[in-house]
């Protein structure tokens, strides 16, 4: 059965916040002045912690997070422990799953469920049922066999890796709305913030077909780890994804194969074949072809250099880049 804890820092300042909230809290506070005046320091701080407990549990701030752990089967099933501790902000409010390796064969390994709130969280009943119900529908697909969640990223540059996290963290959350909205449609994330998310993830060039993407994603009932992170890294085999028109030969946030920086802003070649253009960009990195592409700032800054400067100055120019480029991978 899950145990779960909560820090004692976390449940006096939550306490306090309760008891004030309900009027209540010169009834604690005479409790606390009682317990001032036991002398030995240790005995003191245990009656402390004892009657914060007390008044955590009377005021029913624990009951949230319990019910809403109880919601999912699976944490209850594979997860020992809980710890429940106080957030640094508001911003810093997250939960994690942590695993440790059992050393002996055929043991179950131990996880430990770590939820980070701030106290006024506590309080705010509605928002922190919204967001930690979310939350904990990740923590049980990393522990469903079905799902297979595995937090190892393809082996590429890291901010191509940046791109792709964001990406699967869009459709992750995609999934978790679909289920929701059938369950508890109070706990999903709003439609509009979400839409927001996935065109800023994955709506590019002359593709307009990311609404209807995700559409068909939040029908979904079922999906996997392996089928979300397909997509994250090669958009165009969404569901629903068609291009119309010339469709993009690079996905917003690659990276530039001159610059090696990741770009929103290819240039088009094909609405410019100077000759010369090409020319200068192939002498200052010999492997590269037009059919790479290239970011608008290194086309421009090449133009620039091969139009109007002598063949030596590019030539410097182009090997101070390529040792900055040497340094950067």
């Amino acid at each position: 059965m899950l145990h779960c804890e909560f820090h004692p820092g976390l449940v006096e300042q939550a306490a306090f916040l309760a008891a004030r909230r309900a009027a209540k809290d010169r009834l604690l506070r005479d409790e606390l002045d009682a317990a001032y005046k036991i002398m030995d320091l240790d005995l003191r701080d245990e009656s402390f912690a004892l009657i914060h407990g007390r008044w955590f549990v009377k005021l029913g701030l624990d009951h949230p997070i319990r019910t809403l752990i109880a919601e999912q089967p699976l944490i209850a099933c594979h997860v020992g422990r809980c710890h429940v501790r106080e957030a640094a902000g508001r911003r810093r409010e997250n939960v994690e799953l942590f695993v440790r390796a059992q050393s002996t064969a055929g043991g179950e390994n131990e996880r430990t469920l770590i939820i980070q709130l701030c106290p006024e969280s506590l309080l705010e009943t509605d928002r922190l049922s919204a967001w930690l119900r979310r939350e904990l529908f990740k923590i049980a697909d990393m522990l469903d066999d079905a799902f297979a969640y595995s937090p190892i990223l393809p082996a590429v540059h890291r901010s191509r890796q940046n791109l792709i996290r964001d990406r699967y963290r869009v459709l992750w959350d995609a999934y978790v709305h679909a289920r929701l909205r059938r369950t508890h449609p109070n706990a999903a994330e709003p439609p509009g913030r979400l839409r927001e998310r996935f065109e800023r993830a994955f709506g590019h060039g002359d593709s307009n077909s990311s609404a209807a993407c995700l559409d068909l994603l939040l029908q979904m009932t079922a999906t996997t780890h392996t089928r979300l992170l397909g997509w994250a890294i090669e958009p165009q085999t969404l569901p629903g994804c068609q291009s119309h028109g010339s469709a993009a030969a690079h996905d917003p946030g690659e990276l530039c194969p001159l610059c090696r920086f990741p770009t929103y802003d290819w240039y088009d070649f094909a609405g410019d074949v100077r000759a010369e253009l090409q020319h200068a960009l192939a002498s200052a990195q010999p492997a590269w072809r037009s059919d790479q592409g290239a970011c608008r700032q290194c086309v421009e800054t090449y133009a620039a250099v091969f139009g109007g400067k002598k063949r030596g100055e590019m030539t410097r120019l182009v090997d101070a880049l390529a040792a900055e480029w040497t340094d950067d991978r």
